[in-house]
């Protein structure tokens, strides 16, 4: 050996020796009781672990539930979507055929003007021509041989009359 290890060697025992010198002795009932203690905690921490791996088991699950509940809610709204499209294109084809329609009801409308203010026109010249010939009607009463041929004008206007209110009832 040489004389540093030698030195080495005694300064090594030293420190072990002062290592011994400086330990405290603990009592064994107070290790006992922290031992005791340490496995009460360890207990505890083992349980508390079996409650999270319950909850966590039930949020697995849960999560689970709401990805199925996501994709049926992604699959509703991509179906109301395309509801929505053909609603949109019922509506489009709908409002075509309504102003189709609106337009042949407007035609109507200017063509049964046109109709009314016609007869209108008509009834009024029919009403003074039927005013005008029964006092021509009397006269010609009294001066012809038959009366009742001289005035079959008179007859026959009340009758165009009546013929031309029913049609215009008719057509409205």
């Amino acid at each position: 050996m040489t004389p540093s290890n030698a030195r080495m060697l005694r300064a090594t025992c030293n420190l072990h020796v002062l290592k011994k010198e400086t330990a405290v002795t603990i009592p064994a009932s107070l290790t006992f009781y922290l031992e005791l203690g340490l496995e009460i905690l360890l207990a505890l921490t083992l349980c508390y672990c079996v409650i999270l791996e319950r909850r966590l088991a039930a949020v697995r699950k849960g999560q689970e539930g709401l990805s199925r509940t996501i994709g049926e809610l992604n699959m509703a709204i991509s179906g109301a979507g395309a509801s929505l499209r053909a609603l949109k294109a019922a509506a489009g084809e709908a409002a075509q055929t309504l102003d189709e329609r609106l337009k042949r009801a407007r035609l109507h409308i200017d063509e049964l003007s046109v109709l009314t203010a016609s007869g209108e026109r008509i009834a009024s010249r029919m009403e003074t021509a039927a005013a005008t010939p029964r006092i021509e009607c009397a006269d010609r009463r009294r001066r012809a041989r038959r009366p009742e041929v001289a005035c079959a004008r008179e007859p026959a206007s009340e009758r165009a009359r009546s013929e031309l209110a029913g049609r215009m009832r008719f057509r409205l």
